[in-house]
């Protein structure tokens, strides 16, 4: 093993810029895979930063068709409040949406 060693550090005094092209690109994969791994781990194992995260559910309205696969469709804000006022099965209730349009629960009030 040692005869191996002394063998690849000779070759790599004989060729600098192999060397130097070698060690950037294991230098660069490294790095690559790090960064790489973080905003993974931050974006799906870390759990969300709320109390009792475990106890969150998400609740969809799906509707299966046989041509076009599963859908997920959209919850009306009215469909919102009567399930708020109807179901007793969870603490609290919230909406969410990544629509870009702004859809407010009451009319905004503007100062004059």
């Amino acid at each position: 093993m040692v005869a191996e060693i002394s063998y690849a550090l000779r070759g790599f005094r004989r060729t600098p810029t192999f060397t130097v092209a070698a060690a950037l690109s294991l230098t660069l994969g490294v790095a690559t895979s790090a960064i790489v791994f973080s905003l993974i781990d931050a974006a799906m194992f870390r759990s969300v930063p709320f109390e009792d995260a475990d106890r969150l559910v998400r609740l969809n309205i799906t509707q299966r068709n046989p041509r076009e696969g599963t859908q997920y469709l959209r919850w009306s804000w009215r469909r919102f409040e009567l399930l708020q006022q109807s179901v007793r099965s969870f603490e609290a209730l919230a909406s969410s949406s990544n629509n870009r349009r702004h859809h407010p629960a009451r009319p905004r009030t503007h100062p004059r």
